[in-house]
């Protein structure tokens, strides 16, 4: 019987027992399956020199005590699902599904605690487990139930040899000579020719074993163990397995696909890449999602990096376990909470704050503080975010947050759009370095202060509240004028539009931004002179 009240399913956890939801229940059982079979398939053990194929140490793999009392829940749910498991969409292998408790011992994958959090937000086993392995993550069902199978033929493999065997061997020394190309190539036919048995010493050589040439069942498991190695089958970021069966006649359907295209055409054209890259290392693999995508080895360093920053400001329960290289953040989604100007111009401003990548922190190494691209970067030209608000008349409804130069030190300020011209401040800006422009002071301002950046902090944010407080009150003022002239006042002979109400009020935000810039500039300027090297008082002779 399940411990607990009658009619409330409970899961034993050490001594005491605590509720667990069904569906939690089915995401951890499809995870120990999954492993098991993972390590089964790729031959963890057994590629290793042992005779056995899983341990019973919780450390590696999971433990079980023949006798122990099984809760009729759980016979219930792993006979539903004893012959399932989990892969990666577009690969055939059980995917190395490693979990932990989440509390006494951490991992990078499923938390069995975390579980019971999501299952009582309402989420079902294969949404769980979506949240901690990816959107491409699928269960699969087979009636393929046997024995434990062993791949080595029985007996050695030699040149003049063919078959099954052989073509097997092929295809995973052509995955390994991505990693180590002095290798060679092979044609992949299933015939153990002369190239072949050069391609067998070198690997043999190189991985201290007799150089024969020969495929014995050491070099078979060697090659198996390197194999699965160097594809990641037995790890989280697992490249996967993909089928070597023919799954379609190659026919084009008449459908041009491009950048931003998606569905099963994708897919098949990425699993079919993913095929080949398995025997040409000058194919790279690809993310076998339905979405023709631009990904790069180089989005991890630039592009992927910035999103997740803002992904875990805006959404930080759901980002909770990614990081700056995940391949899964969503392309849109909801914040969790209300977001305000202020927000999207930190974020816009932003250089990873808080974390071991902010190039002004003090968190992480020098290698780290400077591995991915901020997204407030030295070069930014200018920033717009356009708040279009509901409540306000369509005349005056649109304002551009506008602000010019490196957001790590400036703010953005509302500009009223329906005008016909723009600030001289903003508008004017010259080939030639100048004061008398936005762009031009606030990129002095950057650079003056970035070599000194904790020493003027306090000048920059006071000046960032100082403008958007009145960019706030400016705003509100305006917008109280024009609901009281109203359309009478607008409509009456000599009356001022409202156009030209708004360019008003753009016009004194800029100036206001010039005087306060000004200022700025002349605080920044003489606390990093005061910091130059080569300055010298008579003080510091006696100090």
């Amino acid at each position: 019987m399940p411990c607990g009240s009658p009619g409330r399913q409970l899961w034993p956890v050490g001594l005491f027992c605590s509720p667990w939801p069904e569906q939690a229940l089915r995401a951890n059982i499809h995870c120990q399956i999954s492993l098991a079979l993972n390590r089964i398939y790729t031959e963890w053990y057994p590629s290793k020199g042992y005779t056995f194929n899983i341990t019973n140490s919780t450390s590696y793999d999971q433990y079980y005590v023949h006798g122990r009392t099984v809760f009729e829940v759980m016979v219930r749910i792993t006979d539903d699902i004893f012959n399932t498991y989990l892969r990666k969409r577009g690969t055939v292998n059980p995917y190395y599904s490693e979990y932990c408790d989440g509390k006494s011992v951490t991992c990078p994958g499923l938390k069995q605690w975390g579980t019971v959090t999501l299952a009582n937000q309402g989420r079902n086993a294969l949404s769980i487990l979506k949240y901690y392995y990816g959107s491409d993550i699928e269960i699969v069902r087979t009636s393929n139930i046997q024995s434990i199978p062993r791949s080595y033929p029985g007996s050695p493999l030699r040149q003049g040899d063919r078959g099954t065997a052989v073509f097997t061997l092929q295809r995973q020394l052509n995955r390994i000579t991505k990693d180590y190309p002095f290798l060679g190539k092979l044609t992949v036919d299933g015939v153990f020719g002369s190239r072949m048995a050069a391609t067998v010493r070198a690997f043999q050589k190189q991985f201290n074993l007799t150089a024969d040439g020969v495929v014995g069942r050491q070099t078979w498991y060697k090659i198996s163990y390197i194999y699965v190695s160097v594809k990641d089958l037995a790890e989280l970021t697992s490249e996967g397995e993909t089928s070597t069966g023919t799954l379609s006649n190659g026919t084009w359907n008449g459908t041009v696909l491009s950048t931003g295209a998606s569905g099963s055409a994708v897919e098949q054209v990425q699993f079919w890449l993913n095929t080949l890259a398995q025997y040409d290392s000058a194919i790279p693999s690809v993310k076998v999602d339905g979405v023709f995508g631009t990904a790069t080895a180089k989005d991890h360093i630039y592009n992927t990096p910035r999103a997740w920053y803002m992904y875990r400001q805006l959404n930080p329960v759901e980002a909770a376990d990614s990081t700056p290289e995940s391949d899964d953040i969503p392309w849109c989604l909801e914040p969790e909470q209300a977001v305000t100007v202020e927000d999207v111009d930190f974020l816009l401003g932003s250089h990873f704050e808080g974390t071991p990548y902010d190039p002004y922190g003090t968190q992480g190494t020098e290698e780290s503080r400077h591995r991915y691209r901020p997204i407030g970067i030295n070069r930014t030209g200018h920033m717009v975010a356009m708040q279009i608000r509901p409540y306000a008349p369509a005349e005056s409804r649109s304002i551009m947050w506008i602000s010019y130069g490196s957001g790590a030190f400036t703010t953005s300020v509302p500009f009223y759009a329906n005008v016909d011209d723009t600030p001289a401040y903003l508008r004017d800006t010259t080939p030639e370095v100048s004061t008398d422009c936005l762009y031009w002071t606030n990129r002095l301002i950057a650079t003056l202060a970035d070599a000194h950046f904790y020493e003027t902090s306090n000048a920059i944010e006071g000046f960032s509240e100082d403008v958007r407080s009145f960019g706030h009150r400016l705003v509100e003022r305006t917008d109280g004028e024009l609901a009281i002239g109203g359309a009478e006042a607008d409509a009456s002979a000599g009356s001022v539009s409202v156009s030209v109400r708004l360019a008003a009020a753009n016009d004194e935000m800029a100036e206001y931004l010039r005087s306060r810039n000004t200022k700025l500039l002349g605080d920044v300027l003489y606390t990093s002179s005061n910091l130059m090297h080569n300055s010298f008082a008579m003080s510091d002779r006696w100090n």
